[in-house]
């Protein structure tokens, strides 16, 4: 990276009122046409990823209109203990879990909800349902926004675990709505310990908030499922389900 750009941008991070900035918010207000959001990104997080002194962090939460790597100066937006946003090099040792190449299925969740969204992985297969999740498939230093992306748009099928902590999830609306946008086949498994009111939800969720309403209007290209089978779901919000023999039918079609 030229040595003044550099200059230029780390002096803006540090000056800024603001507790993060996106790429393109910086092309805006730095005049850097020259680039574009995504170039900028790739430039930052190369100059940025091995630099000793931690002068600076970025997130991949996204911005309500896109999926925005977001900038912020350390003295502004703290260093906290959080887990890194790119997973290590070394594979994630999973016990049976499904590890064919050939996947057709994006499976978006929370973070937190890992182990019940591997145990699901692993029935899906069963039906030839082969699961991209983004802890054993995006490595070190690879573009987390970017990988999501390709992913979304390449596959098939797209699956969103629904749990109390997606809910409140920022990034798994936006991958949902990236998932409505490119007309996928979209199937929703409920958490058998969900028992929430969808307005209260939406309501309690600005940002998302038109996500949630479009994934849950009954969409006709969204099918939701209760997961595991047997559970009974106090979900107002969602007026049928279909059954797994069913999914089973809709993916023969």
């Amino acid at each position: 990276m030229v040595k003044e750009l550099r200059e230029k941008i780390e002096q803006f991070l540090l000056d800024s009122n603001y507790k993060w900035n996106t790429s393109s918010a910086m092309i805006h207000k730095l005049n850097l046409t020259q680039y574009s959001p995504t170039e900028l990104d790739e430039l930052l997080i190369r100059e940025f990823k091995d630099s000793e002194n931690q002068k600076f962090r970025f997130s991949t939460l996204p911005s309500k209109k896109s999926l925005d790597v977001l900038w912020g100066h350390i003295d502004r937006v703290k260093k906290r203990d959080v887990l890194d946003i790119y997973k290590q090099d070394e594979q994630i040792l999973i016990d049976e879990l499904d590890r064919i190449d050939s996947k057709n299925l994006f499976l978006s969740h929370s973070f937190k909800d890992s182990e019940q969204v591997i145990n699901l992985a692993k029935d899906l297969s069963n039906l030839e349902l082969h699961a991209w999740i983004a802890e054993t498939e995006i490595l070190k230093y690879q573009h987390i926004n970017q990988k999501v992306k390709e992913a979304i748009e390449s596959l098939p099928y797209f699956g969103v675990f629904i749990s109390k902590n997606l809910i409140s999830s920022i990034w798994s609306a936006k991958e949902i709505e990236f998932a409505l946008n490119n007309k996928k086949l979209i199937f929703g498994f409920l958490d058998n310990k969900l028992e929430l009111n969808l307005e209260e939800i939406i309501e309690g969720n600005k940002i998302s908030q038109e996500i949630f309403r479009r994934f849950f209007d009954n969409h006709r290209q969204v099918f939701f499922l209760n997961y595991p089978d047997s559970a009974k779901i106090n979900f107002s919000g969602i007026d049928q389900c279909i059954s797994w023999d069913e999914l089973e039918e809709i993916l023969d079609q």
